[in-house]
């Protein structure tokens, strides 16, 4: 692809400064290798190709988003690639793309682009930036206090979660709504709706988590001394939760549009992140009936803008400044918390959080697995 600039195109990665937003991107669902409209502002533009998730796709929809690529005379050229491209580094992602904007783990990606490409670590400039999108779960009111009182959901200060663990437990019970909740009386076993981990990096993050805890589970049974088993262990938690569940939506907004739509002894609780929540409850829809649950561990999906020519470091760097800041104060979302990291250091894996908040380097050959087991 070329651009209508003048500026050289550079064949080396430009990556650089990490710029970390702590709260809340702006981040939605599209459906998995569509392409999105390019944006044209000005007849003297810089063409801007890339690469997005589709959880990214309503952030390119969002008028404060055109507004500020308008600012920088960025006309933008998008493909919309599934979670399953991504991972696998597909052909859907080997195009002459400016930038990749990905989840769930940029820091990866980063890592595996400068052990190919040492010329990265003489570079200082650029702007690759992070940001994350909280995962949580919407359920019907009426069935939170029976799920408090079984520990399904735990509460800290205002803030009330769905125990992860808790639901571990009950998978391997083969518990029903009916048992925790008798006046409800659904033979449906317990679980969050989610749709396909191989189109959506929400339900791949959520089946990695899945796998975490229930990596635990197994240990507490098992013991620690066969890896092999637990690992087996594991997988069949994480297949029994995400894989075997009977919907059919592949996308975050396609299950959570079904889930608004259905009665609720159909889908009792589904994933969704809270960019998704707040723009439903800014576009006025009635949430009145629904609970938003954090998980609990937390978790989130990351995204990291990957600037891959000049042109690329432009748009990352109008994401910086005006984009994502002014997508959040759009969605009433601070951006109090943001640091920046001045220079790439190569000595540095750039990790960053992961399931329960600690910090570890997650390699793509963990979503790799993942994928073979329930994608």
């Amino acid at each position: 692809m070329s651009s209508t600039s003048s500026t050289k195109r550079t064949k080396s990665f430009v990556i650089a400064a990490v710029f970390i937003v702590l709260a809340v991107a702006s981040l939605a669902v599209g459906r998995g290798g569509d392409s999105l409209p390019k944006f044209n502002f000005f007849k003297d533009t810089t063409l801007v190709t890339g690469a997005i998730s589709p959880e990214l796709e309503a952030t390119f929809n969002d008028p404060a988003m055109l507004k500020a690529l308008e600012k920088h005379n960025i006309e933008v050229e998008l493909d919309v690639v599934p979670a399953g491209d991504f991972v696998e580094h597909s052909s859907s992602v080997d195009k002459d793309y400016d930038f990749i904007l990905t989840d769930p783990n940029g820091a990866a990606w980063v890592s595996d682009l400068r052990n190919a490409n040492p010329e990265l670590a003489e570079l200082d400039e650029g702007f690759p930036m992070v940001f994350g999108n909280q995962l949580q779960v919407l359920v019907h009111s009426d069935l939170v206090e029976d799920m408090k009182d079984h520990d399904l959901v735990t509460e800290s200060g205002n803030l009330a979660s769905l125990n992860v663990e808790t639901l571990v437990d009950m998978s391997q019970e083969n518990t029903r709504w009916r048992d925790i909740s008798p006046a409800f009386g659904s033979p449906r076993v317990v679980d969050v709706a989610v749709p396909q981990v191989s189109q959506s990096f929400a339900a791949l993050r959520y089946a990695r988590l899945l796998r975490t805890v229930g990596e635990d589970y197994a240990q507490k049974e098992l013991g620690r001394d066969d890896k092999a088993k637990i690992d087996a262990e594991a997988d069949d938690i994480m297949r029994h939760l995400v894989a075997e569940q009977g919907y059919s939506e592949t996308t975050e907004q396609g299950i959570l549009d079904a889930f608004l739509r259905v009665d609720k002894g159909e889908m009792p609780m589904v994933l969704a992140t809270t960019d998704q929540y707040v723009r439903l409850r800014n576009e006025g829809e009635d949430l009145s009936p629904y609970t938003p649950l954090a998980l609990d561990p937390p978790t989130t999906l990351i995204s990291i803008v990957i600037p891959r020519t000049e042109e690329g470091v432009l748009f990352a760097k109008a994401m910086n400044e005006d984009g994502i800041p002014a997508v959040m104060e759009g969605l009433g979302l601070s951006t109090q918390g943001s640091g920046f990291n001045p220079k790439f250091d190569p000595s540095n894996d750039h990790s960053i959080p992961v399931d329960g908040g600690e910090y570890s380097q997650l390699r793509w050959a963990d979503f790799e697995e993942i994928l073979q087991v329930v994608g």
